[in-house]
């Protein structure tokens, strides 16, 4: 799949379909808060080289910040306002749908997601192709099929995380590997905020296992390949 950055329009290229990546700059703790936006771009490069996917399939860069306000309370989000963002997003699809078939907007950032599917809906209404895929719905999905977990902790700043940060070759001093990834959940409201999970902003270690990691990114990329060229 080619970089949208790459296109040449004098050349007026056939543009069937373009990839929107979003994440999200916030706190995670002892872990970037890039996070997102660092797991976007490992998942995009891997993309690119997927040949399964047509090569009329274009990838947006990504963009970088988002809504975090259930990060607020905490230093070191950078956060839009949940309309902000909404009415940012629609902007943007308005513009691509002048010159690209179909757009998906592919989330890394739990809570882009909503905003996000709420404004496709909205455009598909007004006759745009536009579709939504959620990486962390994937990665959900691998815990409960691939895995046979139970329940679904809170993914943010979690081991599960740093696990997929290690697969990209990212690694920080409070990450400590292991041989497995237990299964473990925290029963906190829904929707949460950073006061119902304030222990993943102060922990001084995180476990993680890079192998853990490669196996939920090679499902993830299955899947997203198969759902992009849909």
């Amino acid at each position: 799949m080619p970089l949208l950055e790459n296109l040449i329009a004098q050349k007026r290229p056939s543009v069937e379909k373009v990839v929107l990546p979003v994440a999200s700059i916030e706190n995670h703790g002892c872990l970037p808060i890039g996070t997102d936006l660092i797991i976007a771009r490992c998942i995009i490069d891997r993309l690119t080289g997927i040949e399964s996917v047509e090569n009329n399939v274009w990838i947006a860069p990504v963009i970088p910040y988002s809504t975090s306000i259930e990060h607020l309370d905490e230093n070191f989000t950078i956060s839009s306002s949940i309309v902000s963002f909404i009415k940012y997003l629609r902007e943007i699809i308005t513009t691509l749908a002048k010159f690209s078939t179909k757009i998906i907007l592919l989330i890394f950032h739990g809570g882009a997601y909503y905003p996000a599917y709420m404004v496709a809906r909205e455009e598909r209404s007004r006759g745009k192709d536009i579709r939504v895929i959620n990486f962390w719905e994937i990665i959900e999905e691998a815990l409960l099929k691939k895995y046979n977990w139970e329940k679904i902790p809170i993914l943010h700043a979690s081991s599960i995380e740093a696990s997929i940060l290690a697969s990209c070759n990212y690694t920080e001093e409070c990450m400590k590997e292991v041989d497995k990834i237990e299964e473990k959940v925290n029963e906190v409201p829904k929707p949460w905020i950073s006061r119902d999970i304030r222990y993943v902003y102060t922990r001084g270690t995180i476990s993680y296992s890079k192998k853990f990691g490669e196996e939920l990114l090679e499902y993830v990329l299955s899947k997203m390949a198969e759902l992009i060229s849909a």
